[in-house]
C-alpha cells in the first residue's frame, strides 16, 4: 500500500507531534527516553522530513533530506520514534497511532529516491 502511495510525486505524510529531546544537565528518570520541549508538525515528502514548531517556547524548524534518512529509531514502543538532527537526538510523539506508517513510508521513499 505504501509503495503505491509514494509513486505520487506530490505524496505527503503529515502529523502533529510533541518534540522530545535529551536534557543537557540532568538525567532522565522513570524510563523516559526524552523530555518534551515543544510541539509542532512533521511532514514527509520525496524531498525529506521537515519539522515546523517550537522548542523551549521558541520557533524551531529543521529539514533532513530523504537520502540522509533511511529509517528512524524506536527506544521502547510504537508510541514514539526518533532521529538525529545536527548531532542531537530528537524524538517525535505523534498525536495518532501512526509510528509504523512513518517507518514504512520513510524507508520506501528513501529507497525510491536512490537511498541505500
Amino acid at each position: 500500500f505504501v509503495k503505491e502511495q509514494i509513486k505520487d510525486p506530490n505524496f505527503k505524510l503529515v502529523e502533529n507531534v510533541k518534540l522530545g529531546m535529551l536534557p543537557k544537565y540532568k538525567y532522565l528518570k522513570d524510563l523516559k527516553t526524552s523530555e518534551i520541549v515543544g510541539e509542532g508538525v512533521i511532514t514527509l515528502t520525496h524531498e525529506g522530513l521537515t519539522y515546523n514548531g517550537t522548542k523551549d517556547n521558541q520557533s524551531f524548524n529543521f529539514f533532513i533530506p530523504i537520502k540522509s534518512l533511511p529509517t528512524y529509531g524506536m527506544c521502547t514502543d510504537i508510541t514514539r520514534f526518533y532521529t538525529f538532527y545536527n548531532g542531537e537526538f530528537v524524538e517525535f510523539y505523534p498525536e495518532t497511532e501512526s509510528v509504523e506508517k512513518w517507518f514504512l513510508t520513510t524507508e520506501e521513499i528513501h529507497r525510491y529516491n536512490g537511498g541505500k
